[in-house]
């Protein structure tokens, strides 16, 4: 009787330690598989923003560049003088019209198509006209294209940012609803384990445990401990919310690298088209509100097709980079931003510079470029040079646009004048 009485009890003991262990597994098992789901779910959101944003950030990258060489090649072609030359250049920007890129939409594709439309039209206007008539007209005439082609080319980058600001908000929400999601779940569980673990222990375990405790004490003076399952379960939801932290801030470095890519050349490293008539905008609006001298320069390197002929896009990839790196020692800060336009087109606005100091930075940085040495991947070493055009601020000028129109047009001409010079605009 007495044997039996005791396998009772002990049968009761197991019973009640694996039912208190079993809600603890279960516990520790649906945090657990929670918080993997949660992770996979972010590695799965993070991977998805990589491969859509990074792949139309590509396509978008080669949409701008064909944009803008279309609309530059059209400025220049209509005042060269030479037909043949004018004949060779028109031929070259053909590949623009099957270019993937550039038809990757309907409304990128009809503004390819007119603007080749019209960029004819202007081609035959300057071959029927001379001198600098025929170049005024045809300018004349592809000036609305050459509009159209810039407003579709900052559109575009303008929506490749749009969209990996969102798809990076978007990875933020869903890491902020995870957090939210296993607090209220832990505080759910908690609150049923407490629940749970107080009937288990007013209804069952403390009369059983008392009992137990005063025959083991009776018989050998020994205490029961308590054990600790529950407490590693709490640290379990704790290094489940560090993580979920560490994710965030991840996703936040994630977030300004792409805001940053957004606004930056990546070849280069200077700022964009964008970036630098955002901020060149912001700064011609105070400077004229204020009847603050304001001036810009605009250059680009000479004779760069040759370049990419001789030594391949590799090799012109290689001068635009050390370009890059050596206008952003050469520039300073207060004359920043200094921008890659696009190809091989660069733009500096100067702050408070009236026309003669703009004419010293833009001769400073003839000097520096015609001095630089690049070595090719070749191993050959190259020198090269660039023509820069200059204007200053004046009342002519509506907005930034308008000077940067007139800077263009004391570049062109400083091409004409033999290259490798500074040419201001009246």
């Amino acid at each position: 009787m007495q044997k039996n009485t005791s396998l009772r009890r002990r049968i009761g003991l197991l019973a009640l330690t694996g039912i208190l262990a079993a809600a603890v597994w279960l516990v520790g098992g649906v945090v657990l598989w929670l918080m993997l789901g949660q992770q996979t779910k972010l590695e799965i959101d993070a991977q998805h923003i990589y491969d859509v944003s990074s792949a139309k950030v590509f396509e978008a990258t080669r949409t701008l560049r064909g944009l803008e060489r279309l609309a530059r090649e059209g400025d220049a072609l209509a005042c060269i003088a030479d037909p043949a030359e004018r004949k060779q250049r028109r031929q070259l920007l053909q590949s623009l019209v099957h270019d993937a890129a550039l038809q990757g939409d309907a409304e990128t594709r009809a503004l390819v198509t007119r603007s080749f439309a019209t960029l004819d039209q202007a081609l035959t206007v300057a071959g029927t006209s001379s001198g600098a008539s025929g170049c005024t007209q045809a300018t004349a005439l592809w000036a609305p294209i050459k509009h159209d082609l810039l407003n579709r080319s900052e559109a575009v980058g303008a929506e490749v940012a749009d969209l990996a600001t969102a798809e990076a908000d978007q990875i933020l929400q869903t890491t902020s609803d995870a957090r939210i999601m296993l607090l209220t779940v832990a505080g759910a569980l908690a609150l049923a384990s407490l629940t749970w673990f107080g009937v288990l222990h007013y209804a069952i375990a403390r009369p059983v445990v008392r009992l137990s405790k005063s025959l083991l004490q009776a018989r050998t003076g020994q205490a029961i401990a308590d054990g600790s399952e529950f407490i590693r379960e709490l640290q379990l939801l704790h290094d489940a919310a560090v993580a979920l932290g560490g994710a965030h801030q991840e996703l936040q470095t994630a977030r300004s690298k792409l805001e940053h890519l957004a606004h930056t050349d990546a070849l280069t490293g200077l700022a964009n088209r964008r970036m630098f008539e955002l901020h060149s905008g912001q700064a011609f609006v105070h400077a004229r509100r204020y009847q603050e001298a304001v001036s810009v320069v605009v250059f680009d390197i000479d004779h760069f097709k040759h370049i990419n002929d001789h030594y391949g896009h590799d090799g012109g990839d290689v001068v635009l980079r050390d370009l890059g790196h050596y206008l952003q020692n050469a520039v300073r800060d207060a004359d920043r931003p200094i921008a890659r336009m696009g190809g091989e087109e660069f733009a500096l606005f100067l702050s408070h510079a009236p026309t003669q100091v703009a004419q010293q930075t833009a001769e400073r940085l003839r000097k520096g470029i015609e001095a630089l040495e690049v070595t090719m991947p070749s191993g050959e070493l190259i020198q090269f040079t660039a023509s820069l055009g200059v204007a200053q601020g004046s009342d002519r000028d509506a907005d930034l646009t308008a000077l940067l129109r007139r800077a263009d047009q004391a570049l062109y001409q400083a091409k004409r004048n033999g290259r490798n010079r500074v040419e201001t605009a009246d």
